[in-house]
């Protein structure tokens, strides 16, 4: 049986990763103009960099013999390359849309929306697509009938159960307090990215980005590569999403006054009539 505490926590992930970043796009809809499609463009910017290219040609190399002896042999390598990989395909995303399809748009709002796109669509379908599928495993285990979706295949029955039983309840919680912490963290980069851009500093913005981005997936990787405590590697993301939280109101008056998203002077123009 999954424990009452288990299916609590994977309960609370879940809410958190699928409605909190719905619920951060209605707050910073409400009133404003263009703030839905500047979010749907942050979106776009991790799905297509990390969904649709970085991690199926992960998935692929993982089924290649050369690649999984690279990682037996070269585990603190292998972080590196995965956490500078994962900073370079999402950054370049980030780029992509400030510097490209929004740039004639850039405010402090549209850092905001964009940042919260970027890490709402990452919780969404990273974390809570996972535990959906979580959810409903748990629910077949605790009712007896979690053979009846693999029937003929126990081999594989019981690694599904081991890998729900075998986690402690506290860590099903963690995860939803983590998809809170990232959200600051993602939102932070992507307002400090469309900052130096308003400045012509694309390219430092874009290093920046790319290094505080690498380097706190790395540090979270090693962690727990070398065994440390779960509770300190949480501190740590908590101390990072306080420092993002106090960036994100810090440089909130180096944008101006206004909290909008800029209208495209394309579209203004037609409706000018010109």
């Amino acid at each position: 049986m999954v424990p009452m505490v288990s299916l609590a926590g994977i309960c609370l992930t879940l809410v958190l990763s699928l409605l909190l970043p719905v619920a951060v796009l209605l707050v910073l809809v409400k009133g404003r103009k263009g703030v839905f499609g500047v979010w749907i463009a942050g979106a776009l910017g991790f799905f297509i960099p990390q969904l649709m290219i970085r991690i199926p040609v992960l998935q692929a190399l993982g089924l290649t013999a050369g690649y999984q002896q690279f990682a037996r042999q070269n585990p603190f390598l292998l972080i590196v390359l995965l956490a500078l990989t994962a900073g370079l395909f999402e950054t370049t995303g980030r780029l992509v849309v400030l510097k490209f399809a929004l740039n004639r748009r850039l405010s402090y709002m549209t850092g905001l929306a964009a940042g919260a796109g970027h890490g709402g669509i990452e919780a969404i379908m990273l974390i809570g697509m996972t535990y959906v599928n979580n959810l409903v495993i748990s629910l077949l285990i605790n009712a007896g009938k979690l053979s009846a979706i693999m029937p003929g295949n126990p081999e594989m029955e019981a690694q599904v159960r081991e890998a729900i039983l075998g986690t402690e309840p506290v860590l099903f919680f963690l995860a939803g307090a983590e998809r809170v912490f990232t959200m600051f963290f993602h939102i932070a980069l992507s307002l400090i990215l469309t900052r130096l851009i308003m400045k012509k500093q694309a390219v430092r913005g874009f290093l920046l980005v790319l290094a505080l981005h690498a380097g706190l997936d790395f540090i979270a990787a090693l962690g727990q590569q070398q065994g440390v405590s779960i509770w300190v590697i949480e501190g740590f993301l908590l101390a990072v999403a306080l420092l993002s939280l106090l960036l994100i109101l810090r440089i909130r008056p180096r944008f101006g006054a206004s909290m909008s998203v800029p209208a495209d002077p394309g579209e203004q123009a037609v409706k000018e009539g010109y």
